[in-house]
């Protein structure tokens, strides 16, 4: 099995009835994994894992963002930590993969338009429908050594494999990072929950949930929905119930420092957009 890491990045394929497990950063290791793991839940008898093992991958990372296009049958992989920086202490990456499933290859993906900045613990959705992914938030910094740390969605086509930025609105959310977004398909909206403020001063996160209304380009938030400020939790979407699922996670303390650990969480959050639980 995988050996135990942080901030590894996670996907379901409902096609194969299995998990695929990439990266991640094992305690006992100098540098992150470029592993890549599965695990089949449909199998009868103990459930086990099998390493999967391209040519090609890409390098190893931790605080990734990856999703499945079930259109191409493919999990798309995007920026992350790439290691240690002696300067900065983390290298954010701004690099696309996709991993053919039915080849099990991995491609580097070129790319046009106006991509977000190198950056990891960033959050990402992808609408399966239109063809389309969206991310927000994270933090890193450029080439220049200017801080990354924006609250803009950032919209990649799949078609033509072009980036956007999508218009500003306000109000809008503070720059988190350690966040979860997921996409509500009967409201064709995106929910973004929690995360850890990327603001030097201010409270250190966020209770209050902020849903992007994809027609109209604008946010709307609902405050106090946590009881507490939360980041590096897990969120899922289940389109038969029409509810976002949210598990976990970590408290956040100090507003701008993400190796600041927190309590851990362990308590689940049900919401759908006209009633939470």
């Amino acid at each position: 099995s995988p050996s135990g890491v942080v901030r590894p990045s996670l996907v379901y394929d409902p096609k194969r009835d299995a998990l695929f497990l990439f990266g991640g950063w094992a305690r006992s290791s100098n540098e992150p994994s470029n592993e890549l793991w599965t695990l089949s839940l449909g199998t009868r008898g103990p459930k086990a894992w099998r390493k999967l093992q391209p040519e090609l991958s890409p390098p190893g990372r931790n605080g990734a963002v990856m999703v499945l296009d079930t259109t191409g049958d493919r999990l798309l992989l995007h920026g992350g930590d790439g290691g240690v920086h002696p300067q900065y202490g983390f290298t954010p990456l701004d690099d696309l993969w996709s991993y053919d499933l039915a080849l099990g290859e991995w491609s580097r993906v070129e790319s046009k338009g106006t991509p977000p900045e190198p950056r990891w613990n960033h959050c990402a959705a992808i609408d399966n429908d239109s063809g389309r992914v969206f991310f927000f938030g994270g933090v890193g910094y450029t080439a220049q050594e200017e801080l990354v740390k924006d609250n803009d969605v950032y919209v990649l086509d799949l078609e033509n494999m072009v980036w956007a930025r999508e218009p500003s609105s306000t109000p809008r959310p503070s720059s988190v990072q350690g966040a979860a977004l997921t996409l509500d398909t009967r409201a064709r909206a995106l929910l973004l929950f929690g995360g850890l403020s990327n603001s030097d001063t201010g409270e250190s996160g966020t209770s209050s949930v902020w849903i992007y209304d994809l027609e109209a380009s604008r946010w709307a938030e609902h405050e106090g929905i946590d009881r507490v400020y939360r980041r590096a939790h897990t969120a899922v979407y289940d389109p038969n119930g029409g509810e976002h699922i949210v598990h976990g996670g970590e408290t956040t303390r100090i507003p701008g420092n993400y190796y600041e650990r927190g309590e851990p969480l362990r308590d689940t959050i049900i919401l759908s957009l006209t009633q939470s639980h």
